[in-house]
Order: structure tokens, then sequence, then C-alpha cells
């Protein structure tokens, strides 16, 4: 999935410029507050549906923000190719494994 990602970013980095960095003004101006909240409240939702541990809004919310970020950041610094995808793996395996202790975590003191 992240490298599916990366590919998207690839295709659209200049919309996606204009979208992130240049859209203040227009009716997209708070699309990445949007987005977040809206990535939020489906993982929210899923977790609880699914009877994951317990988690709170907030800190879904960050992690959330977390990768929104790493977008923003890929494109201010004009990461491309081959730096992309290696930064996406390795986003994604220091998330996979900072989830798996999370969880561990919680379920070892709730």
């Amino acid at each position: 999935m992240m490298l599916v990602s990366t590919d998207f970013v690839e295709d659209n980095r200049e919309l996606l410029n204009l979208l992130l960095f240049k859209a203040h003004g227009s009716s997209l101006e708070n699309y990445g507050e949007e987005l977040i909240e809206w990535h939020t409240d489906r993982w929210y939702s899923y977790i609880e549906k699914n009877d994951m541990v317990s988690l709170g809004k907030f800190i879904i919310r960050n992690i959330i923000a977390v990768f929104y970020n790493l977008i923003k950041e890929i494109l201010l610094h004009d990461i491309r190719g081959q730096e992309l995808k290696q930064a996406a793996m390795e986003m994604m395996t220091f998330f996979y494994s900072v989830w798996n202790g999370l969880i561990e975590w919680k379920k070892d003191n709730n």
C-alpha cells in the first residue's frame, strides 16, 4: 500500500503541492485538517468495532497527522524515485514496530 502511495505522490506532485501549500483562501484551504479528521474517525471506528486495544482519539489523530506530515515533507524536500520508496518503507517499518509495541504495552498495562 505504501509503495502505491509513493506512486500517487510521484504522479500527482504538482497537484499535491497546490493542494497542501497553496490553497489558502480557497475552498480547499482546510483540506489537510479535514483529511486528518476523516481518517481519524475511520480508524477510531475500526478499532472500536473490531474490539482492538483501547486507544484515545487524540493518539489516533496524531498517528494520522504524522503520515500527512510525511507527505508534506516529501514534497517540501523534493524526495523522488528510489529515495522516496526507501523513505516510505523505512517509515512503514518504523510505524509497524511502534504500533506493535503500543499494542503490547496497552495489553500489559490494562
